[in-house]
């Protein structure tokens, strides 16, 4: 956990469909974030996280994850809501994720629920 509060003492978030963003500023700028991207279809909502540094507070379930991040929110990732967006939220995405990294020359990998348990497996 990356504070002291316990699980139920924070705000938990399911999103309907969900990706993970590695976002990697050029050298020298700061250091690399996990952020979440999530959306909801009705109403159509978007919420990008506030990032943590690395994986070690994300927690592996067999259906979902678990995963805290900086603010103290909790995302509950269900690992079969695949990334699929509204056109809205995708839109959004593109607006508030993808143009500003590229323009001021972030990198962003996007990561699946595969891609999380992967990492994990790895990181043991």
């Amino acid at each position: 956990m990356l504070n002291n509060k316990s699980y139920f003492d924070c705000e938990m978030v399911t999103p309907e469909t969900w990706l993970v963003f590695l976002i990697t500023p050029p050298a020298g700028v700061g250091e690399p974030v996990y952020k979440i991207f999530s959306g909801w279809d009705f109403p159509e909502v978007w919420r990008l996280s506030s990032g943590v540094a690395d994986l070690s507070a994300l927690r592996n379930f067999e259906s979902y994850f678990l995963w805290q991040q900086s603010s103290g929110t909790i995302y509950q990732l269900k690992k079969n809501n695949l990334p699929n967006f509204t056109e809205y939220v995708s839109a959004k995405l593109e607006q508030k994720v993808l143009m500003p990294a590229k323009s001021y020359g972030f990198t962003v990998q996007q990561l699946t629920a595969q891609d999380l348990d992967i990492a994990l497996s790895k990181a043991r």
